[in-house]
């Protein structure tokens, strides 16, 4: 597992993109080595942006398809989706959370 800041070279650069991309298609000049060991992997294929509106939130990194076929169109509309579907559920995740952790702090004040 890799742990990306928001700041990272490839977080910034992804989040430029904005869509599905090919590993191999990315410019690796401004990179830092972890994240071109990263794209370079023999595993690693594709990048899947994670966006809530239009905050990046993380990255899937996707593999070659299992019958060595290349990925399509609807392939990448597919992940793209699935990416925003990620996105919004993470962060919808962390406002419960937070609104979990305020009410606890709310019923421990009135203790």
């Amino acid at each position: 597992n890799i742990v990306l800041k928001n700041d990272d070279p490839i977080c910034r650069m992804m989040r430029d993109i904005g869509q599905v991309t090919y590993a191999r298609r990315l410019n690796k000049e401004k990179l830092s080595e972890r994240d071109i060991m990263m794209l370079e992997h023999p595993s690693t294929e594709i990048l899947v942006p994670i966006f809530s509106d239009k905050e990046l939130v993380g990255l899937i990194v996707a593999g070659k398809l299992i019958n060595d076929d290349h990925y399509t169109e609807d392939d990448f509309e597919f992940l793209k989706l699935l990416g925003e579907i990620a996105g919004n559920f993470i962060v919808k995740m962390f406002d419960v959370i937070s609104v979990r952790q305020k009410l606890e702090k709310l019923n421990e004040s009135y203790k």
